[in-house]
């Protein structure tokens, strides 16, 4: 899913025997929460025309050194 890291997490343990042993998981940390893009601003005046969007690029790393990016866009723009 866009927005979610993967890290592995070592956690200290004991077996039946009380012998201790270390363990690795998996986590997900999601680095934007779906509730996040329900805020995100449309555009139009009520937004003094800034719309916000998370831009995905599959297999490369951008300047945040993630595959995506939450940017915002002006609407009023000129070529």
């Amino acid at each position: 899913m866009i927005g979610d890291a993967e890290f592995e997490v070592l956690i200290k343990s004991t077996d039946a025997y009380g012998a201790p042993f270390l363990k690795k998981e998996i986590k997900v940390d999601r680095l934007i929460k779906p509730e996040e893009f329900t805020r995100f601003k449309t555009g139009g005046k009520e937004n003094n025309f800034i719309a916000q969007a998370v831009v995905h690029v599959q297999g490369n790393l951008l300047s945040n050194c993630n595959n995506f990016i939450k940017k915002e866009f002006n609407q009023n723009f000129t070529i």
